[in-house]
């Protein structure tokens, strides 16, 4: 009877696969709906997560913990920002105390603050961002590292392919290729050998943490800066009021024929 000589590699694995599967169970008992759907790609997602959070840097969860609650501030304090400067320009809107072109002129420089607060918070925000990247990619790395150096060749013995080449002799499907893959937990030695022989379009069998080691820091800003709020804006031209809904620049601004008298 089969009986695996190297464990290490799939204690990884299992316990991976065991943390996940918890994982499922508390996403689905603190939905609120009955139907909660988690995605294949939500699984594969946190699948990685808790890999590399078991495996990768060390101290991965205090240094991300704590460059993710810094990235929280400054998304806090953008709203506060935002939030301000829109008060400000309904008040102005208002105000009985300034000519009209009086008002215009006071909206384009607070505007101009604003936006310079908020480039600077965004620069911020994209900074923190690439930093916490670097360690989930440094992280991802090393995990995969730890884990592939665990699947060393000489842990799968002669018997071991003896049994594969047997079992493929008997049943050359691919369901039974991905069968003994997940039987000898996608040990890299057994997945080259399964693999060595397919032909163009053929199943390719790949580990299912193999994603990791292929991560990269997005060095792309995207956005000028970042709301607490999802779904919301992150372009400045979009998130700060215009002026009674108009804007005052470039030649809207010297052509705007101003009522004096208000």
């Amino acid at each position: 009877m089969y009986k695996q000589t190297n464990k290490t590699y799939a204690d990884i694995l299992e316990k991976v696969e065991a943390a996940t599967a918890q994982w499922i169970i508390r996403k689905k008992a603190s939905s609120l709906k009955d139907d909660v759907i988690i995605t294949d790609e939500d699984i594969q997602a946190e699948k990685e997560r808790i890999f590399i959070e078991k495996y990768g840097t060390a101290l991965f969860d205090f240094k991300i913990d704590s460059y993710r609650k810094e990235l929280d501030d400054l998304k806090i304090k953008a709203r506060e920002q935002v939030n301000q400067f829109n008060d400000f320009v309904k008040e102005l809107e208002q105000d009985d105390r300034y000519t009209e072109r009086g008002k215009v002129d006071l909206y384009r420089a607070e505007r101009k603050k604003a936006e310079k607060t908020l480039k600077e918070i965004g620069e911020a925000q994209h900074k923190l961002n690439v930093d916490i990247q670097k360690i989930e990619v440094e992280s991802a790395q090393n995990a995969w590292k730890k884990l592939e150096s665990e699947m060393t060749p000489d842990s799968i013995t002669p018997s071991e392919y003896q049994y594969l080449e047997m079992m493929l002799s008997r049943n050359d499907s691919d369901e039974m290729r991905k069968k003994l893959a997940e039987k000898f937990h996608y040990h890299l030695m057994v997945l080259e050998y399964l693999n060595a022989d397919r032909k163009f379009g053929e199943v390719i069998i790949k580990h299912p943490l193999e994603g990791v080691k292929n991560q990269s820091v997005n060095y792309i800003k995207i956005g000028d800066v970042r709301l607490p709020e999802v779904y919301e804006s992150t372009y400045i031209h979009e998130l700060l009021k215009h002026y009674k809904n108009d804007i005052y620049f470039g030649e809207s601004y010297a052509n705007h024929e101003w009522d004096e008298e208000q």
